[in-house]
């Protein structure tokens, strides 16, 4: 069994479903998994946001960013998170 793919691919169904909170939890399991994938930290990101938690999302989207700073996703999403913040 492939924990990180396992966990990413169940987060991935419970975001199509619009279960946010549901798919934050299974990202940052996978993120957790693999914490050099700036593209589950994205996921994550957007999973967070989605769920109403810009500010966890902002934290999130500018780690994906220090790991990745030409990441478009992670800064469009930090971007996202900054105006929803006010």
């Amino acid at each position: 069994l492939n924990a990180p793919a396992t966990s990413l691919r169940l987060a991935d169904q419970a975001y199509a479903k619009g279960q946010y909170a549901m798919a934050a939890q299974l990202y940052f399991r996978a993120a957790e998994l693999q914490p050099d994938q700036t593209d589950v930290m994205i996921k994550l990101g957007y999973a967070l946001f989605k769920a109403g938690s810009p500010a966890d999302a902002e934290k999130i989207f500018r780690a994906a960013i220090e790991q990745n700073p030409k990441q478009a996703d992670a800064l469009r999403g930090l971007a996202h998170a900054l105006v929803t913040q006010g």
